[in-house]
């Protein structure tokens, strides 16, 4: 058998560091607080690419008295791609579509759900116990509701100021193609290591 004057390991080698080396998304983070009608919100997000896509409400003072902590962002759970919905016990519901705009206002007139307690299923989106939509109007004005799940926008605070502060980048979700390429390096790896050893032989 004819040897590669490249030894085999230098091969591997150079596969794996492509794979690693390739680099990965990150999300922006951010925390943030809302203040407005008595109502005081903090909480953090994550955003990548001008889409939310992670986040928690920490705490809320003033409102409906809500007591479980964190709220979760509710994601994409509606036929409609990049749409989020959450039903209230009425029929009624608050959508989003976790738009993150990059300059004030932040978040676009759909905004984001935060949710928590989930009830059950409905025909127009999932009940949780307790529901919070948050979404811009114009430069330094939002708009913060709560809602129970039993309810239609049970709060509305029309008018609020939402203050961001970054929080740095961290590592999203590894991309599909990093993730191959490492799969492809470790194979050619395992790959070149076995007729290493069958040429040996």
């Amino acid at each position: 058998m004819k040897k590669s004057h490249l030894p085999n390991f230098n091969l591997a080698a150079v596969a794996v560091a492509l794979a690693l080396g390739t680099p990965g998304a990150f999300a922006n983070a951010y925390n943030f607080t809302f203040v407005g009608g008595g109502v005081t919100a903090t909480g953090n997000f994550d955003e990548t690419a001008g889409v939310v896509t992670g986040g928690s409400i920490l705490t809320i003072s003033g409102g409906l008295g809500f007591a479980n902590f964190p709220l979760s962002l509710l994601l994409d759970n509606d036929p409609v791609p990049g749409w989020s919905q959450m039903n209230g016990a009425d029929s009624t519901y608050l959508t989003a579509d976790n738009v993150f705009t990059g300059v004030d206002p932040y978040l676009d007139d759909n905004g984001l759900d935060f949710v928590n307690g989930y009830i059950g299923p409905s025909s127009a989106g999932p009940i949780y116990s307790e529901e919070v939509n948050i979404w811009g109007n114009s430069p330094g004005n939002y708009t913060f509701a709560e809602q129970t799940g039993t309810g239609n926008y049970d709060l509305i605070t029309p008018s609020g100021s939402l203050t961001l502060t970054p929080g740095g980048s961290v590592p999203d979700v590894p991309e599909n193609a990093t993730v191959c390429a490492a799969l492809l390096g470790l194979a050619a790896f395992g790959l070149l290591s076995k007729r290493r050893k069958q040429a040996a032989v």
